[in-house]
């Protein structure tokens, strides 16, 4: 049973691409990613903070494609139903109750169910992890993301897609990835800070994006209205466990996501993936709780290369792709 607090389908505030790995694994489960897939990235440009720099990497294949999450989550909703899954939207799950033979889920206005085994992937919330009895961080300063997603005017529409990257986008931390659709332009922000800061700095860079002609369109008074939501300021390598009593947590939720490039949709995938292998063995197994602990040794073993930051000083190094073209490739 999947159970979700959102009325589906539904919109969500995400600068959505899937790389080339993620979506050799969607061809894996069977999914018609022609279907999912929006506009390859097959060109990325770098600017700095100011956009009076830029650089273009050498991209010798698409690094992945754009996706729209409406169209994206509700394919995958749609193929775990037709291999047995029962989806069940607009369920606000309030309070989770581990018990000896599983845990108690309760959902507000609705009667308790009880699972076996329960996994949690709930973003960037907190409260059903502390429930189970994990402890995921401490009070890191929190990372802060603005978002805005905007349709394109039917006149102003291409096959082109556009891909910016400013780096070092507020005083000394964060990115901002600026997308140009055939049918849309979206702007994200990430960086530490208070909301209402990066709500001003994204209005700036809406303004100059426009002003410089990167970007076809202003977009400043939609980014003063942007969303701003907390994101997770650690990485699963930073977590002791992600197991609980009859529990496991995947996802954004653990920290699955890529601490260089801040790639989160196949992470979060490949760390549901090895849940689903794990939680299948706890099944089979007489004693259920010792196979999911298992989760922690096997998620490492496969996927800590790809979740750790690189061995680099990246603040030294951010500057040199303006002026390095092997650097800005790499």
């Amino acid at each position: 049973v999947l159970l979700d607090g959102a009325k589906f389908p539904r919109p969500k505030p995400c600068a959505g691409w899937i790389s080339m790995a993620g979506m050799e694994m969607l061809a894996g489960l069977g999914l018609a990613t022609d279907k999912l897939l929006g506009q390859p990235i097959e060109q990325v440009t770098f600017c700095s903070s100011d956009l009076s720099r830029t650089a273009q990497p050498d991209i010798k294949q698409p690094l992945g494609h754009l996706i729209d999450r409406r169209t994206f989550d509700a394919a995958l909703i749609a193929a775990a139903r037709k291999n047995g899954a029962e989806f069940k939207d607009r369920h606000v799950v309030t309070h989770i109750q581990p018990m000896e033979n599983g845990v108690e889920v309760h959902c507000h206005d609705r009667k308790p169910m009880l699972a076996r085994l329960l996994v949690i992937a709930t973003g960037v919330s907190r409260q059903l992890i502390e429930q189970a009895g994990i402890q995921m961080y401490g009070d890191a300063e929190p990372v802060w993301t603005a978002h805005i997603d905007e349709e394109k005017p039917k006149a102003t529409r291409s096959q082109s897609a556009k891909v910016y990257i400013i780096v070092d986008a507020m005083p000394g931390n964060g990115f901002c990835l600026a997308v140009e659709r055939d049918d849309r332009i979206s702007l994200t922000l990430n960086g530490r800070g208070e909301p209402q800061q990066l709500t001003q700095k994204l209005m700036e860079f809406a303004r100059e994006l426009a002003r410089t002609e990167k970007l076809s369109a202003d977009l400043t008074e939609v980014a003063a209205t942007a969303t701003c939501m907390p994101t997770f300021p650690f990485t699963a390598l930073e977590v002791d466990s992600h197991v609980g009593k009859h529990t496991l947590v995947i996802g954004d939720a653990g920290g699955f996501h890529a601490a260089a490039s801040h790639e989160g949709i196949y992470p979060a995938m490949w760390s549901a993936e090895i849940a689903a292998r794990v939680i299948h063995n706890a099944r089979e197994s007489e004693y259920a709780q010792d196979a999911l602990m298992t989760f922690d040794t096997e998620w490492r073993l496969e996927m800590a290369e790809f979740l750790r930051p690189p061995n680099t000083d990246l603040q030294l190094l951010l500057p040199l792709i303006f002026t390095n073209q092997p650097m800005a490739d790499r």
